[in-house]
């Protein structure tokens, strides 16, 4: 069991969340519900295009994330195309956001690309993946290997921070950061990066990176964590479950909030 930092004998462990408060503060509400003491605090921020997109012989849409989802719904009031979503939480904000005609892949592009190739044909027309201007895998090649036509279109950045957040500074200074929850390898490399630029690569002896791939998993190893644990799946009932795992006083408790479920891309 990992050692447990937190003030108090009976505090659940510390378990930093380094997504955008859009998709972090639904994990932070599932790990309060088993016991944990999430500390949300981003490296990315969220920003939109002011671009609008071009359906021009688009047939349907295809979202790699919920914040694909966010910002083609804040550019454009087009409802009535289908959309393939990479997982359950992109699914569940184009529904939010007035889609009807949503279905749901495995969580990661290959799956979303294998999902796509098995309910359309390429005659069905083309596709537009709504991108950010950071990407896991290609989309794109992936389908046009199948024989489908796809157009990408950029509608968000993700604007990386350039320093670690003062609450996550004090954690690690104070040894009292139990792990680490990443959801994509770009901000497994960022945590690397700033780390370093403070010179707290020894605080992270006791913390367990909860990685949600091997990719994720390979960017973080540049640090000396604890340990490093993989999620059996890449999504966030799999992490939840890995949490549970490495902290064993949390795994008898039923989450009381929603998990995000979607990698980050």
């Amino acid at each position: 069991m990992i050692p447990n930092n937190g003030a108090g004998e009976l505090a659940g462990p510390l378990i930093w969340i380094p997504r955008p408060h859009e998709d972090a503060d639904q994990m932070a509400s599932a790990l309060t519900g088993i016991g944990a003491r999430p500390l949300v605090a981003p490296l990315l921020s969220i920003v939109f295009s002011d671009e609008e997109p071009d359906l021009a012989e688009i047939k349907g849409l295809l979202f790699t994330s919920a914040n694909g989802v966010r910002a083609f719904a804040n550019a454009s009031g087009d409802r009535t195309l289908p959309v393939y979503a990479v997982g359950p939480r992109s699914a569940e904000v184009a529904r939010e956001t007035g889609f009807t005609s949503v279905s749901v892949a495995g969580g990661n592009v290959d799956l979303l690309a294998d999902h796509v190739a098995a309910s359309r044909s390429p005659s069905d027309g083309m596709l537009l993946h709504i991108a950010g201007t950071e990407r896991a895998g290609d989309l794109v090649q992936a389908l046009e290997k199948h024989g489908f036509a796809v157009r990408r279109q950029v509608f968000y950045s993700a604007e990386a921070a350039t320093e670690l957040p003062e609450d996550v500074l004090h954690a690690l200074q104070t040894r009292t950061l139990d792990a680490c929850a990443i959801f994509s390898p770009r901000t497994a490399s960022l945590i690397v990066s700033l780390v370093k630029k403070a010179g707290l690569e020894d605080s992270l002896k006791h913390v367990t990176a909860l990685c949600l791939s091997d990719n994720v998993s390979t960017n973080a190893s540049a640090l000396n964590w604890c340990t490093r644990v993989v999620s059996s799946k890449p999504d966030g009932e799999a992490m939840l479950q890995l949490i549970r795992e490495v902290f064993p006083t949390l795994s008898t408790l039923d989450p009381k909030g929603p998990v995000v479920r979607d990698q980050d891309v």
